[in-house]
């Protein structure tokens, strides 16, 4: 490497940090306030109404997922890529999300009228707070992010997290919340974001941009939405199987609560990889070798970072149960099966990104589409037999599908773009 290289690469490598320490800023503050408001929630409710509440979640997720998550990342893809500032795609993708928000309202309030214990007040609430005003923010703040924009996006989500854990406090400190008082507190607590997105946006919005259109990202977001839904899908479903098939009792609250804390583990993993997008996107542009030579440089922070977080579960999973309290009572069992899920998720991630980045993300979807199915027949064949224990087992079976056929992609790709490398330099 030439030393102006060198210094090129140092460069990228220390904007990179920063960029990470913020996205890590935006991931932690937003997974630490769900996470309090799950405990503060679940402590008030107790393990067998939670399994309701993290069903209605579940279908909340899903809905954000619909409605703004593809147009997100095409945003942050777009903005990455233009020169001149995001406002147009913000305001397209603003539009789009909007639309979207009409149609799949009626959906997830059918869908929520499924579960036991679920009013359709305390439906709304959820998704006002988790759809229509976090949706605003993900709008914005994803725009802001693909033009590097990191402490932009990071004070939206940093006020989110702060108005979630004014709500989970509140929880706290009141002697009896139900399930719809909670979704209610939840919804005050999340409108502080919106006068601090909307200077966001109107800042971003002075600048031009990329003449990307509503249906220019509604069109490039649908595979993003498509891979989103089918993960959400994949990390959901099988709350919203043992709710529906076992009912509100506190194995299905204590699942669901387990398997949120190693959820939640994993946002430094999140935060590389959203740090690593524009980056990502920008080299894919090049070429599939460029993406996949950007995670090489990476590989060491990622698996590193997974292991980082096993040995922290492992650590940490005997305080789960005095903290969460005495209606937990398989808290920490939960847990310790879940330990090889962030060194999987980190393998998972690094294989993944060079495929969205470098226009291969239907392959992404397609081995998506292949995990979730592991994860139905898993869960479908033994939940009735063992309970709770089929999901552990089909989360397994979803990622080590996931990992075993990314490595076959990638090498698949490595091996067709060094025979066009080789025939070109022959015809040459």
């Amino acid at each position: 490497m030439t030393p102006t290289k060198e210094a090129e690469a140092h460069a990228t490598d220390e904007t990179y940090g920063k960029d990470t320490r913020w996205s890590f800023a935006i991931f932690l503050t937003r997974s630490l306030s769900s996470l309090v408001f799950v405990l503060a929630t679940s402590r008030a409710l107790g393990s067998a109404s939670y399994g309701s509440l993290a069903a209605l979640s579940a279908a909340t997720s899903m809905a954000a997922v619909l409605t703004t998550s593809g147009l997100a990342h095409a945003a942050t893809m777009y903005a990455s890529r233009s020169p001149s500032g995001g406002g147009t795609i913000l305001r397209s993708g603003l539009r789009a999300a909007g639309l979207a928000a009409i149609v799949v309202t009626i959906g997830f309030l059918l869908l929520s009228s499924m579960f036991d214990g679920i009013t359709l007040a305390a439906a709304a609430g959820l998704f006002a707070a988790d759809v229509l005003v976090a949706g605003f923010a993900e709008i914005v703040a994803s725009t802001l992010i693909g033009l590097q924009r990191f402490r932009a996006a990071a004070a939206i989500w940093i006020t989110y997290a702060a108005g979630r854990g004014a709500a989970a406090l509140a929880i706290v400190l009141l002697d009896d919340v139900s399930l719809q008082g909670a979704t209610t507190l939840a919804v005050v607590g999340s409108l502080a974001t919106i006068p601090v997105s909307i200077a966001a946006a109107r800042k971003a919005g002075t600048e031009p941009g990329s003449n990307i259109s509503s249906a220019d990202l509604v069109k490039s977001g649908g595979i993003f939405t498509t891979g989103n839904l089918v993960s959400r899908l994949n990390n959901d479903f099988d709350k919203l199987l043992l709710a529906s098939r076992l009912g509100s009792v506190s194995s299905v609250g204590t699942y669901a609560v387990g398997y949120r804390l190693v959820e939640y583990s994993l946002l430094p993993l999140t935060a590389l990889s959203a740090a690593a997008y524009p980056r990502m996107f920008r080299a894919g542009e090049q070429s599939g070798a460029s993406a996949r030579d950007l995670a090489r440089r990476l590989a060491t922070l990622y698996v590193g970072t997974g292991l980082v977080l096993t040995a922290g579960l492992f650590v940490g999973r005997e305080l789960t149960e005095w903290v969460f309290g005495s209606s937990y009572g398989d808290l920490s069992t939960v847990i310790t099966m879940l330990l090889g899920l962030p060194v999987i998720r980190a393998m998972v991630n690094l294989l993944g990104e060079p495929l969205t980045g470098s226009g291969n993300h239907r392959r992404r979807v397609l081995i998506m589409v292949a995990a979730m199915i592991a994860n139905l027949t898993v869960n479908l064949a033994l939940l009735d037999r063992i309970g709770w224990r089929a999901a552990v087992w089909a989360t397994y079976a979803s990622e080590i599908t996931q990992l075993v056929l990314l490595v076959a992609v990638t090498a698949h790709l490595h091996r067709q773009e060094s025979r066009a490398a080789a025939a070109a330099n022959t015809s040459a």
